[in-house]
């Protein structure tokens, strides 16, 4: 994103959810050049400040960015909009779409939508496909709701009708008194919308064994692994082995890339190159990194 879709982001999450910026501050920070223990100190002492200096240095020109990813033989990049206001008007989820209309062939926005409000969430889906957007971001604990609550079964049937797929946030994040969604939930979401392609969110760890069976139960479930380096998986304790056990058989259509790399304050090559450190068949390793998305995107010719 450039810096003002940044200060759009990270005044969001401050506004709304400011313990996950606190978290994720240092890694920020990190991958921003700056010192993480300073910017986590202004952080709480001077925030609006902090995310001026964050977004100044996250942010990034659209075209500079497309010529990266084309030169590291991307073919198509996720980007996830959000409501949350940017500073001189409109949402995240138009700058998103305006950089992605720079460059369709390469970046797809994902609408984020505000579960607060089940209309205003569907009108928001429908503003954004208008805009050339081509999914839906759902991540319940940023609002404070359940993922199965009225507005998140709204959103889920209105993406359906339409043919949009949902990435839904499963698994661990680190703020306190908001509940985590959970295989069991989303098990329940996939059977009563069987149309629609749900997307698991960072492989929702810490129940990885539990998400893969879901991803057995369920043909309409992918399983994204961003957040996570692919490298660290094999490690002994990971959590990731029964997803790696999957690979070969059952899970070798469901299981996507996904980077969100600059939570761990790194980049997304890094991410990508452990994929193939692996040590998987060349095939596995293509349908994770882009085989399985290509289907799911419907990219035509690229099953």
């Amino acid at each position: 994103m450039g810096p003002e879709g940044w200060k759009g982001m990270l005044g969001g999450l401050h506004a709304e959810a400011p313990a996950f910026l606190h978290a994720l501050g240092g890694a920020y920070a990190l991958a921003a050049g700056l010192a993480p223990a300073e910017l986590r100190a202004q952080l709480r002492s001077d925030p609006s400040a902090a995310i001026e200096r964050l977004a100044r240095a996250l942010g990034t020109d659209v075209d500079a960015d497309a010529e990266e990813l084309r030169a590291g033989g991307v073919r198509r990049a996720v980007v996830h909009g959000s409501t949350f206001p940017l500073p001189g008007g409109g949402t995240v989820n138009d700058h998103v779409a305006a950089r992605a209309a720079r460059h369709p062939d390469l970046i797809d926005g994902w609408a984020g939508v505000d579960l607060r409000d089940a209309a205003a969430a569907v009108a928001e889906i429908d503003r954004c496909a208008a805009l050339g957007m081509r999914g839906v971001t759902v991540i319940p604990f940023l609002a404070a709701v359940d993922a199965e609550s009225a507005a998140c079964r709204a959103v889920y049937e209105h993406a359906a009708a339409r043919g949009l797929p949902v990435w839904l946030h499963c698994g661990f994040h680190p703020v306190g008194g908001r509940a985590m969604t959970t295989p069991e939930q989303l098990d329940r979401i996939a059977a009563a919308h069987p149309r629609l392609a749900l997307v698991a969110g960072h492989g929702g760890w810490p129940w990885v064994g539990e998400l893969v069976a879901v991803l057995m139960r369920h043909p309409n479930v992918y399983l994204d692994t961003s957040a996570h380096d692919p490298a660290r998986m094999a490690a002994p304790g990971s959590g990731w082995e029964p997803l790696l056990h999957g690979l070969a058989g059952p899970l070798r259509r469901q299981v996507v890339f996904g980077s969100a790399a600059l939570v761990h304050g790194r980049g997304w090559r890094d991410f990508a190159g452990g994929v193939p450190a692996l040590g998987l068949p060349d095939a596995l390793a293509a349908a994770w990194l882009y085989g399985n998305a290509a289907r799911l995107l419907d990219l035509k010719g690229n099953d």
